[in-house]
């Protein structure tokens, strides 16, 4: 995972794509922070953001605007998702080799590509969904009492990436 990251990562540098119009759009609200947008929650416009306050100059550096940093939370949540994927399947079959099949069917599937690449509001959705299914998985067949609440804090998170998180 963290290798595909980096090929990720390296593959943006490059700068063969730029932002579709939703991440632009999702760019211009990180430059104006607000609790809740018209049609989306804040969190996409929250890590778009955070991550360019963090990666935005080293992105200017490497290729002259903030793209790869305006994406980077995509590969990061992209990331999440798919090792979500790996402890749910450990968990629902105990078995670690068909966790690693899964995760390496998973790379295949051009939307999950594209959803560790570009930054929209599937990709912390998305993350934040297979988190809450370890987590409840967690709860109800094991019985974990921590994990209802931080089931309920990921999906609270989920729902301020896209509403039907619900």
């Amino acid at each position: 995972m963290a290798a595909v990251s980096a090929l990720r990562v390296a593959y943006l540098a490059a700068g063969a794509i730029d932002l579709s119009p939703d991440e632009a759009h999702y760019w211009d609200w990180s430059r104006h922070l607000d609790w809740s947008y018209y049609s989306k929650g804040p969190l996409v416009a929250w890590l778009i953001r955070a991550s360019c306050e963090l990666l935005g100059g080293w992105s200017q550096s490497v290729i002259g605007s903030e793209m790869i940093a305006v994406r980077a939370p995509a590969i990061l949540c992209g990331s999440l998702l798919l090792l979500s994927l790996y402890v749910l399947t450990v968990q629902v079959y105990g078995s670690d080799r068909l966790a690693q099949a899964g995760v390496l069917i998973a790379l295949t599937m051009p939307v999950i590509a594209a959803g560790s690449s570009l930054m929209t509001i599937d990709a912390p959705y998305c993350c934040c969904w297979g988190w809450a299914l370890v987590l409840l998985h967690r709860a109800i067949f094991r019985g974990s009492a921590w994990a209802w609440p931080a089931a309920g804090a990921i999906v609270a998170l989920g729902v301020l990436a896209k509403y039907n998180m619900v």
